[in-house]
């Protein structure tokens, strides 16, 4: 492991839940200053005394005894609402992560764990998750135009002679 990758891998705890569509169980990494509240929505007197019923799995569990868990997006979106923010979703943050992800200088091989992890493939990523590079597009191709047409430009006399007598 890098230095970086070693200092993430310490201070991190790893925990695992059913990925929604997969048939596998998704990664999730909790950082180690968030660990003790995770413990607490473990602790048994903790739920008891907020209503969660006493065979409730749910790490996330509904309250009045119910045998349901919350909905992430209806919570995150009521505390947006509450403070007055565009609400954020799931989908959303994995559609910046993915664009974030794709614009970075990875080997393929390694790109199918960050996929993995993600709870989807490459094409899930690319088609769905992934926000069109429209600038990575521009830097690159528009860079190669902008060359080729310095190039033509510049030999334009000697481009329309090789085409016409071709």
């Amino acid at each position: 492991m890098t230095p970086e990758e070693q200092e993430t891998f310490e201070s991190s705890f790893l925990m695992y839940q059913e990925g929604k569509g997969v048939d596998w169980l998704v990664p999730v990494i909790v950082p180690d200053d968030l660990v003790p509240a995770m413990n607490k929505l473990a602790d048994l007197s903790v739920r008891g005394d907020c209503g969660v019923h006493v065979d409730n799995d749910y790490l996330f569990p509904s309250t009045q005894s119910s045998m349901e868990h919350i909905t992430g997006w209806h919570a995150v979106n009521s505390t947006c609402q509450k403070a007055g923010v565009p609400t954020i979703s799931a989908t959303k943050v994995r559609h910046l992560t993915s664009t974030m992800y794709a614009a970075l200088d990875i080997p393929e091989e390694k790109r199918s764990i960050f996929y993995r992890h993600m709870g989807h493939g490459k094409t899930v990523n690319v088609n769905i998750y992934q926000a069109p590079l429209a600038e990575v597009e521009v830097e690159h191709v528009g860079n190669i135009l902008t060359q080729f047409g310095e190039f033509f430009s510049r030999n334009y006399i000697q481009i329309v002679l090789l085409v016409v007598c071709c």
